[in-house]
């Protein structure tokens, strides 16, 4: 008997889709709010407040323009020596002054880590077929925490870009099972109601939400790991 027939029959013997399964795929679900935030950062962290020019003169005043505009420049020939941001949020980008000649940066802390989420994609499929699904879905959880509280402490956007790729790994390696870890029990009638629920949306909302609410790159990052805490108690 084929091994998957064989599995359909063990798993409808002792119950079919029962409370396990549900309860699986209620904790999975939401434990998936830490990927989900963690891949949606740097739509709010990335984000540039409007700024200003400054830029001290021979004498050692202060110049400045006087409102908000976004010039990388006081004139047609003096760029500036520093900038001064809007204070409706705190971002990656007036943290180090990432405009102008740095703007580059930004998107490239992004697809650092997209980097590592490819990176943690391939190595976590391997992964889970070594130690198990449920116990590479839970090291997910682990290094998107640690690595988001660490993000918090970040002093240089270097720093910052090298935590983004291990966050970045941390959700291939939660993206590459999660949906496995639900269903690999659970018979095949089943599967397709489990894996379409719309989690990953919803927690997104409630990403803008928060984000809306806290103003701040390190409170996001503090916010995220904090979800995901409780979750480390579901393994048992």
């Amino acid at each position: 008997m084929p091994y998957n027939v064989l599995l359909e029959d063990i798993i409808r013997d002792v119950g079919g889709c029962g409370r396990f399964q549900w309860i699986t795929a209620i904790i999975v679900h939401a434990s998936t709010c830490i990927a989900s935030w963690s891949m949606l950062a740097m739509t709010f962290n990335g984000q540039q407040p409007d700024f200003m020019c400054s830029k001290t003169d021979i004498g050692n005043s202060s110049v400045n323009q006087s409102v908000f505009d976004n010039v990388c420049h006081v004139n047609q020939t003096d760029n500036c020596d520093d900038y001064i941001f809007n204070d409706d949020a705190n971002t990656v980008v007036n943290e180090w002054n990432l405009v102008c000649e740095s703007k580059w940066i930004v998107s490239m802390i992004t697809t650092i880590q997209m980097a590592g989420d490819l990176v943690g994609c391939f190595f976590s499929g391997h992964l889970g077929d070594m130690i198990g699904r449920k116990t590479t879905f839970f090291l997910s959880l682990i290094i998107l925490i640690l690595f988001n509280i660490i993000a918090y402490f970040s002093i240089n956007w270097q720093m910052y870009a090298a935590v983004r790729f291990v966050i970045g790994m941390g959700i291939g390696f939660l993206l590459t099972v999660y949906n496995i870890v639900m269903t690999e029990f659970t018979p095949t009638k089943w599967r397709h109601i489990i894996i379409a629920v719309p989690a990953w949306a919803v927690e997104g909302g409630m990403f803008a939400l928060a984000c809306w609410g806290l103003r701040d790159w390190r409170n996001i990052h503090l916010a995220t790991a904090a979800i995901g805490l409780p979750f480390l108690l579901t393994f048992w």
